[in-house]
């Protein structure tokens, strides 16, 4: 799973202090420093890879890993304060202009997704493109199919008893306060032709999937879905996402992609809010 390549290995240690597992360690062996592989704790390696990152003498080997698609750390060509100024401008986009997106873009997303970080280490999170029109007219008519059978269960006490007990009274919570009150309007818009809330004339939808008993697999998904329409991943379990994906790889984020139809010329303020510190002794 794990190796030390004694040949290349230089003994600094640096694989084992940033394992957070502690499976590289360095001892001393007749005088002389060595690193290797704990055996007790070989089988709760992660392989995330970050000791292989990290080594500067190529000495760490992790078996699924392929060292040679390994590439070189690169300086950023972007300043701080470009970066910084990018975060400040952006905005949520509410309303897409309903034209396709070329392969080469979305693969470009793709990209920039896959590069996310994950709880684990692993990368097992995978993508499905929708951008044919029927089946994402398809995909909307059994989201707010979905959300009306929601709304009726919730209107049922002995419904909400047991959906309290399985989703939790925060979920519930924000479900009744949060969610539902602006569902209500979204599903008779889109009945009465006024407006698709949902995928909001997206012509690209980019859903998320994970294998169901992957660690940390729905946060992961979230992650790379960072921009994800959350009324989509509120009904994840339902019979929506099993209309277009196989049942042990549940989709667990949703990202709609396209240009923006309208763009925003003021940014509201964002204050900061600093946690309070305990004053030294």
């Amino acid at each position: 799973m794990i190796s030390i390549n004694q040949d290349l290995c230089k003994a600094c240690g640096i694989c084992g202090h940033v394992c957070p597992r502690h499976i590289p360690v360095t001892i001393e062996d007749d005088n002389k420093k060595i690193t290797t592989i704990s055996q007790e704790r070989i089988d709760l390696c992660l392989q995330c890879g970050h000791c292989v990152a990290v080594c500067p003498n190529r000495a760490v080997q992790v078996e699924s890993l392929n060292e040679e698609e390994f590439v070189s750390v690169k300086a950023l060509d972007i300043s701080e304060n470009e970066f910084l100024s990018l975060l400040q401008q952006r905005r949520s986009v509410r309303r897409y202009q309903d034209k396709a997106l070329p392969r080469e873009i979305i693969d470009r997303i793709i990209d920039a997704v896959h590069s996310s970080p994950t709880g684990t280490g692993s990368m097992t999170t995978g993508f499905i493109v929708i951008d044919n029109p029927e089946i994402l007219a398809r995909f909307s008519e059994l989201i707010f199919e979905s959300y009306e059978g929601l709304a009726k269960n919730l209107k049922n006490p002995i419904a909400r008893f047991f959906m309290k007990q399985k989703i939790g009274e925060k979920k519930l919570k924000t479900l009744l306060d949060f969610v539902m009150p602006g569902m209500h309007w979204y599903i008779r818009w889109y009945k009465e032709g006024v407006s698709n809330e949902i995928l909001r004339d997206c012509p690209v939808l980019l859903l998320f999937h994970c294998p169901i008993f992957e660690p940390m697999g729905s946060e992961n998904c979230l992650i790379a879905a960072s921009c994800r329409a959350d009324s989509l991943t509120m009904v994840q379990n339902s019979p929506v996402l099993r209309n277009i994906t196989i049942t042990f790889l549940p989709t667990c984020g949703a990202l709609v992609l396209s240009s923006p139809r309208f763009s925003s010329q003021f940014l509201p303020s964002r204050p900061v809010l600093y946690p309070l510190l305990q004053p030294s002794v």
